[in-house]
């Protein structure tokens, strides 16, 4: 059994452009590249399930979290989402964007993490 976190952050500057970047654990970071791609992609898909409840708050500017704690067993991926505070605080359609922005920016590091490993396959950096 393995556990580690992944964060994903997402800030709204004033001129209303959402953006995100992530916070790994070093546990996460360690684990094998197919273990990686596998957790993000769980962790992006089930994004649509997190429940939707905002307070409706519409300051303009915001930074927030997603968090998910993730437990690996053989065959399986547990993940527990939450958001923090500073995001169940906006307005619902506002939380449903930072979720689709999140759910966006893992598949972008996803492809990167691909994209990153078939250079150095084709460089021969990688030994067998």
């Amino acid at each position: 059994m393995q556990q580690f976190n992944v964060s994903v952050c997402i800030s709204k500057g004033p001129e209303g452009q959402l953006s995100c970047h992530s916070e790994l654990s070093d546990e996460f970071l360690k684990q094998p590249l197919i273990t990686k791609l596998h957790v993000l992609r769980a962790v992006s898909e089930n994004l649509h399930q997190v429940a939707i409840v905002g307070e409706g708050n519409t300051s303009s500017e915001f930074e927030g979290e997603i968090h998910a704690k993730v437990l690996i067993v053989p065959n399986q991926i547990g993940l527990d989402i939450d958001l923090s505070r500073t995001l169940k605080r906006r307005e619902s359609q506002e939380i449903k964007a930072c979720l689709l922005a999140a759910e966006k920016y893992l598949q972008s590091v996803i492809g990167v993490m691909v994209e990153t490993q078939i250079s150095e396959l084709n460089n021969g950096d990688i030994s067998e």
